[in-house]
């Protein structure tokens, strides 16, 4: 076999397992945030002294079936956003996609309560709480453990050679080791 097609079968491979990943990342954060919804309601369950049944499906008659097409809705345009925002295909560092994650989470927090408002649908104002708040924590935390994993398998790492010579070739490689969930892996200068 020559080098060339060789090579070609790598990338492919490759490019393959880039799209596996990504696609892992999104179910990952679609199960994050209706599990959340789910654990709010669960708070609920603690405090209001109702039995489990009751709390985890009884809340279908009290907010009728509104509620849970909004979060719907919202959990969806919620993966949607993090995909225009290259969550899911661009390498980014860990502090900035927490600030996207919190101000998307916020804002659609605020969307979800208006939506609610505008639909005169009733609703526990602990359950949004709840369901909101643990989006804007979870998220952040299960992305970090699947992108750990994924870095333990050797996924997600990307061969890197820095191009340049003296001080400036040598400044970005601390720059990539001190970030490891961008998958940098510095291999020559």
């Amino acid at each position: 076999m020559d080098v060339v097609a060789a090579t070609e079968l790598q990338l492919q491979a490759r490019q393959r397992r880039v799209i596996q990943e990504t696609w892992l990342l999104v179910l990952i954060d679609l199960l994050v945030v209706f599990a959340c919804f789910a654990i709010g309601r669960a708070t609920n369950w603690v405090i209001s002294g109702l039995t489990l049944e009751e709390a985890m499906f009884g809340w279908r008659s009290h907010y009728g079936n509104t509620r849970a097409l909004i979060y719907l809705g919202l959990g969806m345009a919620c993966l949607i956003t993090f995909a225009r925002l290259g969550h899911y295909v661009r390498r980014r560092p860990f502090w900035q996609e927490l600030g996207d994650i919190l101000a998307v989470v916020a804002v659609l927090a605020i969307l979800d309560a208006a939506l609610v408002f505008l639909t005169k649908t009733n609703f526990s104002r602990l359950w949004w709480a709840t369901s909101w708040s643990l989006v804007a924590v979870m998220i952040p935390l299960v992305r970090c453990g699947v992108k750990h994993a994924l870095m333990r398998q050797g996924a997600g790492r990307r061969p890197t050679g820095v191009v340049g010579t003296g001080a400036n070739a040598n400044d970005p490689a601390p720059a990539f080791e001190c970030e490891p969930l961008l998958g940098f892996e510095v291999i020559g200068f």
